[in-house]
């Protein structure tokens, strides 16, 4: 009989050892086994991220400072009211027009939160002629500018445009 229960004892206490030590300690295993690759993938994205930021900045600093500067100037991270009426002004001088009546309010966008939008109306005297070649000239400027509206009305042979304009700055979010 003992040749039956020294067996059947190991039995048991291999089953024991397996229910209580063994199999816990390998499904712990296989947690942190699991999570290890979570680990392994979050490292392998932050590495690819580390990459092309790198990358970017590579490119960017290839640039050179005018280049910089157009880019910036074309869709700035801050908004200068008083440089862009004095740039409108500048384009309107050199078509022998004047701003005048100049009115800034910034708008709440909520489509792009990301993008600023500053309205901008103004008025500027002068011929049809000296308006369109205002506009191009506008048109051709770095800041991106959208008419909105141009109205006009006329005293003799002197016209007084109405405009307003939209441009746009990117927010630092």
């Amino acid at each position: 009989m003992s040749q039956f229960i020294m067996p059947l004892i190991f039995i048991i206490a291999s089953i024991g050892a397996f229910m209580g030590v063994i199999d816990p300690t390998y499904k712990e295993t296989q947690t942190l086994a699991s999570r290890l690759e979570e680990i392994d993938a979050a490292l392998y994205n932050s590495q690819e991220i580390r990459r092309i930021r790198d990358e970017l900045l590579n490119r960017y600093n290839s640039l050179t400072p005018l280049e910089r500067d157009r880019i910036t100037k074309l869709l700035p991270d801050t908004v200068d009211n008083i440089q862009l009426i004095m740039e409108i002004d500048n384009i309107a001088s050199v078509h022998d027009m004047a701003v005048s009546d100049v009115v800034v309010r910034e708008l709440a966008d909520a489509k792009e939160p990301e993008i600023g939008v500053v309205h901008l109306s103004f008025s500027v005297n002068g011929s049809y002629d000296e308006l369109v070649s205002f506009l191009k000239d506008l048109e051709r400027s770095l800041h991106i500018v959208e008419l909105n509206t141009l109205r006009f009305s006329s005293e003799g042979e002197e016209y007084t445009y109405n405009i307003s304009v939209e441009t746009y700055w990117l927010k630092n979010l």
